[in-house]
């Protein structure tokens, strides 16, 4: 038994699944209204549409190996099309401010990452939960830099700086993010490989273990 395959677990990626459907396909209808059309916008949501159906069909037992790292490829298949269709419209589509879609599908996106995390955590609790959990304290300095770029008063403040100290800052920024998602990645791949060692060693005892003959009590 593993943590996806629990039924409450199972029943809220249907519905996460469905929900992120729902959105792209309704992102799709406002690009396509839009004038002129937000084809980008169309070519994203495609990524984002096959996310959910690849949820819907993790939940109900289409997919029964590669559990965690499908769920991981979710959380990208959500989260990329989103800041990708938000840049390309310029965070707004017909004439709405699409602040708070890209945070709901934003969340939604993190939903599959932490299952990812859960999933293979709890094979081998011990090594994989510390090794998730730097991960996690390793991403602290990306998302403080995402967070103050996110206000306009910071970014207006960087706006005036000399145009020297804005790419030193820029650079500044980048280092800390490549550095921040490198390493955290290190510990999210060394976790997923402690849970995937465990389960390997759990089949093979399971294997080797006496099997009970015909005239066993």
């Amino acid at each position: 038994m593993t943590f996806t395959s629990l039924k409450p677990i199972k029943l809220l990626l249907t519905l996460h699944g469905s929900l992120v459907i729902l959105i792209g396909l309704a992102t799709v209808a406002a690009a396509l209204l839009q004038q002129p059309a937000a084809i980008f916008v169309v070519a994203f949501e495609v990524s984002f549409i096959a996310a959910g159906v690849f949820t819907i069909a993790l939940a109900t037992g289409r997919i029964r190996s590669g559990r965690a790292v499908t769920l991981l490829c979710i959380a990208g298949a959500i989260v990329a099309p989103t800041v990708c269709g938000y840049l390309a419209v310029n965070g707004e589509l017909m004439e709405r401010n699409l602040k708070w879609w890209a945070l709901v599908r934003l969340a939604l996106g993190v939903v599959p990452f932490v299952f990812a995390g859960l999933e293979v955590a709890l094979r081998a609790p011990a090594a994989s939960s510390r090794r998730l959990g730097l991960g996690v304290l390793l991403l602290l300095p990306t998302a403080a830099v995402a967070a103050a770029f996110s206000m306009n008063g910071v970014r207006a403040a960087f706006g005036e700086l000399h145009g020297l100290v804005q790419v030193l800052g820029t650079l500044g920024g980048f280092f800390v993010i490549l550095g921040s998602v490198c390493a955290a990645g290190h510990y999210f791949i060394s976790a997923f490989e402690h849970g995937v060692a465990a389960a390997e060693r759990s089949e093979d005892q399971l294997a080797a273990a006496p099997t009970a003959g015909p005239g066993t009590p």
